[in-house]
């Protein structure tokens, strides 16, 4: 986000977050935050300043105040993340040596201060609940981000929808997935590819028929999730019903996905539809969705998730009949819902809903039609 933002727009949401955080230190009666989990260090300081730092006890920390904000970390740090993300922006730093550890530097800056944190630490009111709530909701800056990688993450499942062969391997095709993500700069969370060939070894198998791509992608702290289905001979009658189903329900279920609506709102949507076409068992095995954001899942939905919706935060929808799996992510906006893992070259099927029109993602037909 730093390269495409400038400093006077961070500087305006990073006010916000101040805001909320004044906010949330005056309900709980303490002083100042104390804040340690990944995603909320990255959702206060709006860029993954953890990236990188793979040990716990040396990744920093934030201390935030009414208005103050202080960035604890190593000396072998300080200098990348200030130059990479947070420079200008108002943060005060603390950093300890690497050799020491940072245990007695937080010890001394908490000392004698009423606390809040996102963890449980003695005497220091838990605010994890709170903040997760908060971090949900996106900011500009994080929306545009989620729209760059959801597009970036459609256009590379496409691509090699488009470009995988029928006698390559599950694995050969993760790794052309996996190419296009990484020159794309995402990292990988989850990369999965399922075939519908002979099996040529432990777990891989030739891509056969079909080929269905999953994949969960990082980018600038945010996550987004999708999958796209490629063909490459016709369809069985039960598969291409199937696929269908999967679909209209993902279309039925996304035209319940507004502010203030509830996931089991979004799961009776979908479930009508389901009855329609015949699938109303299949979401026992099928899954709904859940939050996403600055984690992979913020909550999974259920069929009594009842938490209301709201404009800003990232849902990610999974649909699944049999073998089909229609997976996308959206941002819930005042128009309704956007999705975000759209490729504008990529093939779509067109659901009407109470006047809406749905566009989701079609398979790749990779085979000509008798």
């Amino acid at each position: 986000m730093a390269a495409t933002s400038s400093v006077a727009d961070r500087r305006v949401e990073l006010a916000e977050r101040q805001a909320f955080v004044a906010g949330l230190l005056n309900e709980a009666k303490v002083e100042q935050l104390l804040l340690l989990e990944p995603p909320n260090l990255s959702w206060f300081a709006g860029e993954p300043i953890v990236r990188g730092i793979v040990d716990p006890a040396s990744q920093p920390a934030l201390i935030v105040s009414a208005h103050q904000r202080w960035l604890i970390c190593s000396n072998l740090d300080t200098q990348r993340i200030f130059d990479s993300y947070v420079d200008d922006l108002g943060f005060q730093v603390k950093e300890w040596a690497w050799q020491v550890g940072r245990d007695q530097l937080l010890a001394d800056l908490c000392e004698g201060r009423t606390l809040a944190c996102d963890r449980h630490i003695r005497d220091a009111v838990l605010v994890a609940d709170r903040l997760r709530y908060g971090r949900t909701v996106l900011g500009s800056l994080a929306q545009e981000a989620l729209r760059s990688l959801g597009r970036d993450l459609a256009r590379s499942l496409d691509a090699t929808a488009r470009n995988v062969s029928a006698d390559e391997s599950e694995g050969e095709a993760a790794g052309h997935l996996a190419h296009r993500l990484a020159r794309r700069g995402i990292d990988i969370i989850v990369l999965q590819a399922d075939g519908e060939g002979p099996i040529l070894g432990p777990g891989n198998r030739q891509i056969g028929r079909s080929l269905l791509l999953t994949v969960i992608g990082r980018r600038d702290g945010l996550h987004a999730s999708a999958s796209r289905t490629a063909w490459f001979a016709e369809p069985d009658s039960e598969t291409r019903r199937q696929f269908d189903a999967a679909g209209q329900i993902a279309a039925g279920r996304e035209s319940a996905l507004i502010a203030d609506g509830t996931p089991a709102g979004v799961f009776d949507a979908g479930q009508r539809v389901a009855v329609a076409v015949g699938q109303e068992h299949a979401w026992h095995s099928g899954g709904l969705g859940h939050l996403t954001g600055w984690l992979p899942v913020e909550l999974l939905f259920t069929p009594a998730t009842g938490t209301p919706l709201a404009i800003g935060q990232s849902v990610t929808l999974t649909t699944r009949v049999g073998s089909s799996v229609a997976m996308d992510t959206y941002l819930i906006t005042p128009n309704g819902p956007e999705r975000v893992t759209t490729d504008d070259e990529g093939p779509l099927r067109r659901y009407k809903f109470a006047g809406r029109t749905v566009d989701l993602p079609d398979a790749t037909r990779r085979y000509v039609a008798s």
